[in-house]
């Protein structure tokens, strides 16, 4: 652009001189002269040449002072684009702060978890909501992909994170909190019982897996495939029923009809499943 500005007044000057070499009038006696000894194609040739150099130039000017606007107005947009970003980044620390690890922290870690981009799109959300605490919790809980021994100890109290202490605390001690039996009464018969770990590694659950036939023979030791409900150990009695009334009891049969009667809170609207499942369990409780 500077290089330009010096430019055009260098051509608007020998536009002025072509200028008045062909119309010298008033110009003085020098003009007058030059101009009677220049031939009158060569003053031609001068006069559109300097014409030329100067509307080139002027189209220049005009395209570089529209592009300079332009680029502005971009610069400008981009300033709000990163004023916003950035905005988005401080509001994303705020809400990841009282969870943060303080660097070089001893302690182990409870947890693997999934890449931080995977989470990002949630998270930016929730701090764009100005949400925090429970919620953002429920959001990085659910990004866990395995449990390490030190998480495992933790959930179940071992004393060491190794498998066989683990093992030890999770068959001897029995679940901290049991679950209503299934409708509402105990079976007659003895179930298969299963120990659910969260996910862990595969080394860690054969591990863990080696010690159960010396404490309890009787118990299966498996991994879940998700965090997604919880970072937890659940154990679980798995009975074969004998008929269809074990599976759908008085219990279950009447917590299904009172469903039925406030489908809004049980059902999408106008879904005609739960009272299908109703006449479904009537008929086959009447064939049994």
């Amino acid at each position: 652009m500077a290089n330009l500005a010096r430019r055009v007044p260098a051509a608007s000057r020998q536009l002025q001189k072509a200028l008045e070499l062909q119309y010298p009038n008033g110009k003085g006696i020098a003009r007058s002269v030059a101009s009677f000894l220049a031939s009158p194609r060569s003053k031609l040739a001068g006069l559109q040449n300097a014409i030329t150099k100067v509307r080139e130039l002027s189209l220049q000017t005009v395209k570089l002072k529209s592009e300079i606007d332009l680029l502005s107005q971009a610069n400008a947009r981009l300033q709000d684009i990163l004023t916003a970003e950035e905005r988005r980044v401080d509001n994303l620390l705020a809400l990841l702060q009282p969870f943060q690890r303080l660097p070089g922290n001893p302690a182990p870690r409870f947890v693997q978890t999934a890449p931080l981009n995977d989470l990002l799109p949630h998270l930016v959300h929730l701090a764009e909501q100005g949400r925090s605490g429970a919620t953002v919790l429920r959001v990085l809980a659910a990004s866990v992909s395995r449990v390490t021994l030190a998480g495992l100890a933790a959930i179940t109290g071992a004393a060491d994170a190794d498998p066989a202490s683990i093992a030890r605390r999770l068959l001897m001690d029995g679940p901290a909190v049991r679950a209503p039996q299934w409708g509402g009464r105990p079976s007659a018969d003895k179930g298969m019982r299963l120990q659910v770990l969260p996910p862990v590694d595969s080394a860690i659950l054969e591990a863990i897996q080696a010690q159960v036939p010396a404490l309890d023979g009787d118990c299966c030791v498996v991994s879940a495939d998700t965090a997604h409900g919880g970072v937890n150990i659940v154990e679980l009695e798995v009975h074969h029923p004998r008929d269809i009334k074990e599976i759908f009891s008085q219990f279950i049969k009447a917590a299904l009809n009172d469903a039925c009667l406030d489908q809004a809170v049980h059902a999408a609207e106008n879904d005609p499943s739960l009272e299908h499942t109703r006449a479904w369990v009537n008929e086959e409780l009447v064939v049994a």
